[in-house]
């Protein structure tokens, strides 16, 4: 069973998913916490055509996913 597009959603909700969490305007208790779960799916969703899977090997997942995280949170203070 090929985990590949799997693999790719999860690591394309990690990004924009720290964004949403913690961005200024989208990270408050004012949005609720479905909302941001949706914009989250949506992004990855509509970003799963155009990104390619990183070459990973089975170990580098672990580092890919970490930085996919610090990525995510460095946009989210930079806002």
């Amino acid at each position: 069973m090929d985990l590949t597009p799997v693999v790719r959603f999860a690591l394309l909700l990690l990004r924009p998913g720290m964004v949403v969490m913690l961005a200024p305007g989208l990270g408050g208790r004012q949005i609720p916490a479905m909302v941001k779960v949706g914009l989250t799916v949506m992004t990855a969703i509509a970003l799963m055509p155009t990104v390619p899977l990183p070459a990973v090997a089975d170990s580098g997942l672990a580092l890919v996913a970490l930085r996919e995280v610090m990525v995510g949170l460095a946009l989210a203070f930079a806002f």
